[in-house]
C-alpha cells in the first residue's frame, strides 16, 4: 500500500512536445535518456494520482513517442509560443488548479521547457525542471551538454532543478511494510 504525503504540494506533470518529430534536432543520447526517464516519471505520476497535462506546439505533428501518449483523461493543449503558458487552455487550467508544483519534462530544454518554467516563476507557481527527462538540441554552438549546464545554472535561482529519482524515489519513502 502506498500513502502519499498529505502535506505535499499537489503536482502537475507538464509533458512538453514528447513527439517523435522532436527527436530530429535533439542530441541522440540526451533524447533517449529523456524518453526513458519521461516514461518512468509519467508512469509514477499516473500511479500517484498527479494531474498530467500535455502541451504541444501548434506547428508540430501530434505523433507521440510510444509509451508517452496522453490518456483520454489527460488534457492536451496547443501552444502558440514557446511556453506552455502561451496556450489559453493551459492558462485557464492553471487558474483552476490549487497551487500546483509544475514538474516539467519534454523536448526540448531550449525551445519550451525552460520558457515554461520561467513563465511559471513569473506567475508565482513553483516549477521543477526534471533535467534527465528533458532533451537538448544538438545544434547549439557550444555543444548540447555545455549548453544544458549553462541553461540550468541560469534557471537555478528561479526554478528547482531535479532528476527523475527525486520524484520516483519519494514514492518508496511512503511505502508501508508489514512486519510480522
Amino acid at each position: 500500500m502506498i500513502l502519499e504525503d498529505e502535506a505535499a504540494q499537489p503536482k502537475l506533470l507538464v509533458c512538453i512536445d514528447l513527439l517523435e518529430p522532436a527527436a530530429a534536432g535533439e542530441e541522440p543520447r540526451a533524447y533517449h535518456r529523456c524518453v526513458a526517464n519521461s516514461r518512468r516519471l509519467l508512469s509514477h505520476a499516473r500511479e500517484a494520482g498527479w494531474e498530467v497535462v500535455h502541451c504541444l506546439g501548434r506547428d508540430l505533428p501530434a505523433r507521440a513517442v510510444p509509451g508517452l501518449e496522453p490518456l483520454a483523461s489527460e488534457p492536451v493543449f496547443q501552444r502558440d509560443g514557446v511556453s506552455a503558458f502561451s496556450s489559453r487552455g493551459f492558462r485557464r487550467r492553471m487558474r483552476t488548479w490549487p497551487s500546483p508544483e509544475l514538474v516539467i519534462i519534454g523536448c526540448s530544454l531550449t525551445s519550451s521547457c525552460l520558457a515554461t518554467a520561467l513563465a511559471a516563476f513569473d506567475r508565482g507557481a513553483p516549477a521543477s525542471l526534471v533535467l534527465d527527462a528533458i532533451s537538448v538540441r544538438s545544434d547549439n554552438v557550444i555543444g548540447s551538454e555545455a549548453f544544458a549546464r549553462a541553461a540550468a545554472r541560469m534557471a537555478a535561482p528561479y526554478v528547482t532543478l531535479s532528476h527523475t529519482d527525486d520524484f520516483v524515489g519519494r514514492r518508496r519513502a511512503f511505502q508501508l511494510v508489514a512486519v510480522g
